[in-house]
């Protein structure tokens, strides 16, 4: 008289979807990180080219370059904190930018992994740096590089490029 409907799943097929589930992640994440990382350094770059922009303004408006970021009209972030004794400002993401004034250097850098944006303003040349075969392959990506680095004993990778 009364009919039962079971609709239910079996333990194979939650299995079949787990293990599914586990290859997608497991594809997926690295490429996620990478994507990441990769924003982060153009993030780092982008601060760069503000910073450069903004000392071309001074160097316009006062015919030398400023001493140190302080004296730029740049808008920083309202979570990014100046530190005085390194001359250098920390952002919230723990991106660093200082400006070297003895060597015509603008750094940006990032963490995890490690890797450095470096703008000579006096050659317009730019320097992706990175400390890590993961930087190194995002440095090449970014930069057009054919070359190969593998960075090893706490050697670093740099790939150089114009900037404009």
């Amino acid at each position: 008289m009364f009919r039962q409907n079971n609709y239910a799943f079996t333990l194979i097929e939650l299995l079949v979807v787990v293990l599914i589930i586990g290859i997608l992640t497991a594809v997926a994440l690295p490429q996620y990180k990478k994507a990441v990382t990769r924003s982060r350094y153009i993030e780092a770059e982008l601060w760069g080219r503000t910073i450069y922009r903004d000392m071309q303004v001074y160097l316009l408006a006062n015919g030398t370059y400023p001493q140190d970021l302080t004296e730029l009209d740049t808008q920083f972030p309202a979570d990014a904190t100046f530190d005085d004794s390194r001359q250098r400002y920390i952002f919230a993401n723990k991106m660093v930018c200082s400006y070297n004034r003895t060597y015509h250097e603008i750094r940006c850098y990032i963490q995890n992994p490690a890797m450095y944006f470096i703008l000579d303003y006096k050659t317009n040349k730019a320097t992706c740096r990175a400390y890590s075969s993961t930087g190194a392959n995002i440095c090449k990506t970014i930069t057009g590089s054919s070359s190969t680095c593998i960075p090893s004993n706490g050697g670093y990778c740099s790939y150089t490029y114009t900037t404009y």
